[in-house]
């Protein structure tokens, strides 16, 4: 959380590249001043130049031009990487603004008497914003998609029976991936013990499909993908699809599939394995994998293949705080240890242990998985947020953002090692 003074900072240094992540970190134990806190007033960076206010029981997102001058402001109620919602009241119109582009989309009202499980109403956005999609239930057990391209609807997918209790997923480009049944799933609700158990036994045989989506919102491809599937992980323009199995030993087993062919292979990547992100506009997807507190490995692996390019350690041997991916570089941003010590990983006891860590950044090169250049800040901290800060790529621009500053990286000074890459 952000004291007065930061937010004075915020206003007066706007124009300067700052920036922040997509919620507010915790404030470390214990209070600021003596006395009954009787007003606080809560900012940070959700987006580049867009800065959220909270305070005295409201939230403000304020939008300022690349020189300080404020563009626009508005009260919300909720705030999404990607989009803000309007106040409203359940049954009336909700209005969504763009974060990073400047568009309003109104949506119907939900239904006032929809049974408990209806999950009509969810939706999503693109980080950049750039694609939003407004998932909802014509009818209990169907699930149809309105797809919107730079805040305009460009179509209307399905509806389509609901597989289990799956939504929309999206890349980071806007492709999109849906997981659909060939028959209902709607669960009887009264039913019990026995009768429940049936309905959930026969679902998990339902033969499930799968629907990929362009960045225009175009349906790429349309295939079965057997039963017991989660998690799509949809590839660059929705061309490919990765798939997990949710059957007994194999839920750690990855499935490829693409619009020339149904599953082409299966994979398994390894000890907790977790998705990290594509490399834009190419079927190479990076993925993370760990043993304990101690080891952290990243495999980048060719999908049309199926061969693992390169394996590599965390760079610096540290806590990776975020990844980001370019076409050229992966950079990572990682915690290290300021002096040399025992590490406790994922534990995060920097306040308690009184150990000072610090923030450097690698660039990784896509092709062969070296380190290209390395950039570290100057000052040592000891309080770690929950919120390590995020990457986000507008246009051709690729910020890092955290609660109080962004920064555009520039990859001309990561090649020729300038201002303080090394």
């Amino acid at each position: 959380m952000k004291s007065k003074l930061i937010l004075c900072l915020a206003l007066a240094l706007s124009g300067i590249s700052f920036g922040q992540p997509f919620s507010i970190p915790p404030p470390p134990p214990g209070s600021d001043l003596p006395g009954d806190n009787t007003g606080k007033i809560e900012t940070y960076w959700l987006a580049p130049y867009v800065r959220v206010s909270k305070g005295f029981g409201g939230t403000t997102v304020t939008w300022f031009a690349d020189d300080g001058r404020v563009k626009r402001q508005t009260a919300v109620s909720v705030i999404e990487p990607g989009f803000v919602r309007l106040p409203s009241s359940r049954g009336h119109e909700q209005t969504i603004l763009g974060v990073n582009e400047d568009w309003k989309i109104i949506l119907p009202p939900e239904p006032t008497n929809a049974p408990r499980y209806n999950m009509s109403g969810y939706i999503t956005s693109t980080p950049d914003n750039r694609v939003f999609v407004h998932e909802f239930s014509p009818k209990p057990g169907q699930v149809a998609l309105d797809i919107y391209v730079h805040g305009k609807r460009v179509n209307t997918a399905g509806p389509f029976w609901r597989y289990s209790a799956t939504d929309v997923v999206l890349n980071k480009d806007g492709s999109a991936a849906l997981l659909i049944a060939e028959t209902n799933m709607e669960y009887d609700v009264p039913a019990q013990g026995a009768a429940l158990r049936n309905e959930l036994d026969a679902n998990q045989r339902v033969q499930a499909r799968v629907i990929t989506f362009n960045t225009n919102g175009t349906v790429q491809f349309k295939m079965d993908c057997g039963p017991a599937v989660w998690s799509p992980l949809v590839a660059p323009d929705g061309t490919g699809l990765l798939l997990h199995s949710n059957t007994g030993t194999n839920q750690n087993t990855l499935m490829w599939f693409t619009k020339k062919a149904e599953k082409v292979r299966s994979l398994n990547i390894g000890p907790n394995s977790e998705f990290a992100g594509w490399i834009p506009g190419t079927h190479k997807s990076l993925f993370s994998t760990s043993f304990g507190f101690e080891t952290n490995r990243y495999h980048l692996i060719d999908q049309d293949s199926g061969k693992q390019l390169w394996d590599i350690p965390c760079p610096g041997g540290g806590q990776p705080l975020a990844v980001g991916l370019t076409p050229k570089f992966i950079i990572f941003a990682v915690a290290e240890l300021y002096r040399a010590g025992p590490w406790r990983g994922s534990e995060w006891v920097f306040l308690n242990s009184k150990t000072d860590w610090i923030r450097t950044f690698y660039a990784v090169n896509v092709q062969s998985g070296q380190i290209v250049a390395r950039w570290q800040e100057f000052y040592a901290r000891r309080y770690c947020d929950s919120n390590y800060g995020h990457f986000l790529c507008l246009a051709d621009n690729f910020y890092y953002i955290i609660p109080d500053e962004f920064t555009k990286i520039n990859f001309d000074d990561i090649m020729a090692k300038k201002n303080g890459w090394q």
